[in-house]
């Protein structure tokens, strides 16, 4: 490749700068060498990410077919590919850590080991939570809770049962590890065990044992990097030590490869992420170049103040910007004397809104613990609003909604659908299932229920509008799409989640409730570690607001509010 790829124009080269600001355009036309993107909450990283892939591949210093985008979730990953392929980036493969290994795995496996490949098991902290339940092991419910911690902390950090004592030794997120480090190794050694029993293996094991393969044979591991020659990691501050050990393997001795992140926004701790994951990428890939995104395009000025007071509590005092037109100021509401009564305020606060105008869907309430979001529903449904309590990235792997695509999909090959306008012949599938024209007066679960099945039903109208003579077979292939690319339809409800499940999402108007000490931030006697990992949590959380932000609490009032209003 010529030295002069890095800056000649090709023909609609420009037309994808055009759009970007300073900072932006600056990466974007970085394309060789390693390169660091420092990316604050809603300074565009994405609209960064996939305009600097489509320019490399445009003035020639990428080659779409070698270059991979890497994210955390599959809707994360699914927003790549379509955004890529929007730009003309079709070739360009888009997939999350864990899918892009097993993918790879699954292919050098059978030339490597001669036994089948270990089954994929999704249920570790259930299997551990037995196995620590055992009599033999004499633990109360809150120690079980703490080994499951400990254990797959440790193994997203590559530390075995061998390596557990050292590892509860130097771990810093967990104040007092009061359990026999002994009975932890032997669960430990117990799981592992039972996983070598049935021939299964976990999602950290999937890492792992690829990057033993590049390991032991360094071919194989060639093979990998001569097709993969550029690579592009999201969410870099979320990396276990696992994931980066992969990452150097897949770029070899190369040195093509961009990290984009926030260390502010590193709240994965508990799972082995390390907020020092992008100093990591510095000292591995010496020289690299730096560029941060200094403007917010989601938020307006009086959040990125309130955010940015909460930064300077994490020793920042860089600068963001924000290009919105001035907005409300933040409201944090005196401390409640109940979590009733402030569960109860906060669901007649939204009703308000609603009844001035908001939409539902354009509602969030964040909280440190889900019991809180169970709360909020009852309060909520007493003033006929729907609320929901899980992430939007959870919706096509829901058995509910798999059954519904299913019938929907059996219904489309019936002749007589094509006679039957789509919207209809939806909701009379979907009504088999319980699905009714009218919210029901439930709560719980069977509330939950109906709030998906009725997105189906709102998705199928606006399909039916934009496509007017639409079938229910284009429908379905329209949700197999949706699916693919990890792209929900909106389900019309108050979005009820933790901090934690609110990570790469925003709304309008953002309730952060609870916000009490030994709740927000969560436990007692936290260690430094563990209290800055709270206030990153706390930034997240604010930062998801694009035109309010109301901060709640009872009892006695979080320290991480003090030092933010």
């Amino acid at each position: 490749m010529s030295s002069s790829a890095d800056t000649r124009f090709a023909p609609d080269a420009a037309a994808l700068l055009a759009g970007l600001d300073d900072h932006q355009r600056e990466a974007a036309m970085s394309v060789s060498g390693p390169m660091l993107i420092v990316a604050p909450a809603g300074s565009g990283k994405t609209r960064t990410i996939v305009h600097r892939i489509a320019y490399g591949i445009q003035v020639g210093a990428f080659e779409a077919e070698h270059t991979m985008a890497i994210s955390f979730t599959n809707r994360a990953a699914g927003e790549l590919r379509d955004r890529l392929q929007a730009l003309g980036a079709h070739k360009v493969t888009a997939r999350t850590f864990h899918a892009a290994a097993l993918r790879q795995l699954r292919f050098f496996w059978p030339s490597t080991e001669d036994r089948p490949l270990p089954t994929l098991r999704t249920d570790r902290a259930v299997v551990l939570s037995e196995i620590a339940s055992l009599p033999v092991f004499d633990l109360d419910s809150s120690s079980i809770k703490q080994v499951v911690t400990l254990i797959e902390s440790a193994k997203a950090q590559a530390f075995g049962p061998e390596g557990i004592q050292e590892f509860i030794l130097g771990q810093r997120l967990l104040p007092d590890v009061t359990i026999d480090r002994h009975i932890v190794g032997e669960i430990y050694s117990s799981y592992e065990d039972a996983n070598v029993a049935a021939n299964t293996m976990d999602f950290d094991d999937v890492i792992a044992r690829l990057v033993g393969i590049f390991d032991a044979q360094p071919a194989t591991a060639a093979a990998v990097q001569r097709q993969y020659r550029h690579l592009t990691v999201d969410e870099f501050q979320d990396t276990t030590v696992m994931q980066r050990a992969l990452l150097t393997a897949w770029t070899g001795p190369a040195r093509d490869v961009c990290a984009v992140g926030d260390p502010h926004q590193s709240i994965y701790g508990f799972a082995g992420a390390s907020a020092d994951a992008m100093q990591w990428f510095g000292r591995t890939y010496s020289g690299c170049e730096t560029v941060r995104l200094d403007t917010c395009y989601r938020s307006t000025p009086q959040i990125i103040r309130f955010g940015a007071r909460i930064r300077a509590a994490l020793d920042d005092r860089t600068t963001v910007r924000s290009v919105r037109d001035a907005g409300a100021e933040v409201s944090v509401l005196p401390a409640f004397a109940d979590e009733i009564t402030e569960i109860r305020s906060i669901a007649a606060a939204i009703s308000d809104l609603v009844r001035d105008g908001a939409e539902p869907s354009h509602i969030a309430v964040l909280s440190r613990i889900s019991a809180q979001g169970a709360l909020m529903e009852e309060a909520l449904a007493s003033w006929g609003l729907p609320g929901i309590t899980a992430a939007p990235a959870g919706y096509f792997s829901r058995p509910l909604v798999r059954k519904a695509i299913t019938l929907l999909r059996g219904a489309s090959h019936d002749p007589r659908a094509s006679e039957v306008p789509l919207a209809d012949s939806v909701a009379d599938v979907l009504s088999t299932m319980g699905w009714e024209p009218v919210l029901p007066a439930l709560t719980g679960s069977k509330r939950q229920d109906w709030l998906y099945l009725q997105a189906l039903v709102r998705c199928a109208k606006d399909f039916e509008h934009l496509h007017q003579a639409a079938t229910l077979a284009e429908f379905v292939i329209e949700l197999d799409r949706r699916a693919d690319l990890a792209s929900p339809p909106t389900v019309h409800a108050v979005s009820l989640l933790t901090a934690h499940a609110s990570k790469g999402l925003e709304w309008p108007h953002v309730f952060i409730i609870g916000m009490s000490e030994g709740l927000f931030p969560y436990g007692s006697k936290l260690t430094e570690a563990a209290m800055a990992e709270e206030r990153r949590l706390f930034y997240v959380a604010a930062t998801r607001a694009r035109d309010s932000l109301t901060v709640s609490g009872f009892g006695r009032f979080s320290s991480l509010v003090a030092g933010a209003s």
